[in-house]
């Protein structure tokens, strides 16, 4: 059979991808109230379970958002976006001139500034960062290309937990190929076209996926009394662990095609930024929503409805809902000396409700290190700008270990251009 299994290598990815599970459910939740979805928590009811927003509306509320969560991603892409300079020479000598003028022109080739910002976002978002590198053509054009990987199909030891990356001894993703691609890419001729066939059981169009794994394996010394050395080798495998091709490392570098980085990564966990902001979020949404509530309440006020007013065959909740609109029409049986249906209640101001949306939003610029100075708000007209330098200095200081966390991310994917670029060419 043209394709072997390899299962102790497909167990290890299983294994590395399951362990994790936990960090992409927090990503997809992040992700959900980055962009507005902030009221899909699941919680437990006696009838089961439902989100936040359904059992707000069954309790008569309306489920509302005032998203500070995505105005602090925005204004931290923003001000690293500001900032952003393409690299320059590490000295005037002609070899680092033109390796950097090499470095620049395959940058903007990768339209460099738009994949690090929304690269930029994901990290806010998830705390990781990936690339992969490859060097080939695309749009007929020779040169280092960078695919933004998606930590949903991304994958790496469960074991490592060096924040430089360096005990990595596993790392891949999971690729999603129509049927017609997969087979130009790893069939060479009729035999492996059908056992192919077979292997995924698809025809023309439809999609299949392919695991791309890499692995650190040692190697024998390269002389006596030496210790051995270790070389990366690539591995594309079926879901069931039969192998496509493999091969060594063709890189100068000498590792895998990846460039990752997680923040912070201390004992292997990662901790975004929109993570720490999540439960201010909460509360201003509850506060809002809140808010919202007792203003309908008060400008509604209480119905008063005699039970003998009920006209025959009318039910109360028909009056509720009649009620509760604005061009409602509640029909009721007068009787002499009877009290009519009516309205009492009045205006309230909701006391507190504001001063706590205050003191949260608050929380949330203290918390995050994005106050107003770095959101470009003068705190009052008499600020100066002496002062307001000094304070937009102090802001970037707070949040300057997330970003230079980032950079050094950058770093790391030019060093791998750059290396791909001196191996192949331009």
């Amino acid at each position: 059979m043209p394709y072997p299994q390899n299962l102790p290598l497909l167990t290890r990815a299983t294994d590395s991808w399951h362990s994790w599970a936990q960090f992409r459910a927090e990503r997809l939740r992040n992700k959900r109230y980055t962009y507005g979805r902030q009221w899909d928590d699941p919680v437990s009811t006696p009838s089961g379970t439902m989100s936040e927003g359904e059992l707000l509306r069954e309790e008569g509320g309306i489920p509302l958002s005032s998203n500070m969560v995505r105005r602090t991603v925005r204004n931290v892409t923003g001000v690293w976006r500001g900032n952003f300079e393409y690299p320059r020479p590490l000295d005037n000598t002609p070899e680092q001139r033109q390796l950097n003028a090499l470095l620049k022109t395959n940058m903007r080739l990768n339209h460099a500034a738009e994949l690090y910002a929304r690269t930029l976002e994901e990290f806010l978002i998830s705390g990781l960062a990936i690339h992969r590198k490859w060097h080939g053509f695309r749009g007929g054009v020779a040169a280092s290309w960078t695919d933004s990987v998606t930590p949903d199909t991304f994958f790496m030891d469960s074991d490592a937990s060096d924040f430089r990356g360096w005990d990595i001894r596993l790392i891949g993703q999971i690729h999603t190929l129509d049927f017609d691609t997969l087979l130009s890419r790893f069939s060479s001729d009729a035999e492996s076209a059908t056992a192919l066939t077979a292997l995924y059981g698809t025809r023309s169009g439809e999609m299949c996926r392919v695991l791309e794994v890499w692995h650190r394996v040692s190697r024998p010394p390269v002389m006596p009394g030496l210790p051995p050395g270790e070389r990366w080798m690539w591995c594309y495998l079926t879901p069931d662990g039969h192998v496509l091709a493999e091969g060594e490392t063709p890189y100068a570098h000498g590792e895998h095609p990846y460039v990752v980085k997680a923040y912070p990564y201390i004992d292997g966990e990662v901790h975004s930024f929109v993570s720490d902001i999540i439960d201010q979020q909460r509360l201003i949404n509850r506060l809002v929503s809140l808010y919202d509530r007792v203003l309908r309440a008060s400008a509604k006020g209480v119905l008063l409805f005699p039970e003998h007013a009920l006209p025959p065959g009318a039910d109360l909740r028909e009056v509720a809902e009649q009620w509760s609109r604005a061009d409602g029409v509640i029909m009721y049986t007068a009787k002499a000396g009877m009290p009519a249906p009516q309205q009492t209640g009045g205006l309230s101001a909701a006391p507190g409700i504001t001063d706590l949306l205050t003191l949260q939003m608050k929380m949330m610029e203290d918390i995050s290190g994005v106050n107003s100075a770095l959101q470009g708000k003068l705190e009052s007209s008499s600020t100066s700008g002496t002062l307001y330098e000094r304070q937009t200095r102090n802001a970037l200081t707070s949040i300057r270990d997330l970003t230079a966390t980032f950079d050094h991310f950058l770093t790391l994917s030019q060093a791998k251009d750059l290396s791909n670029l001196r191996q192949w060419g331009n």
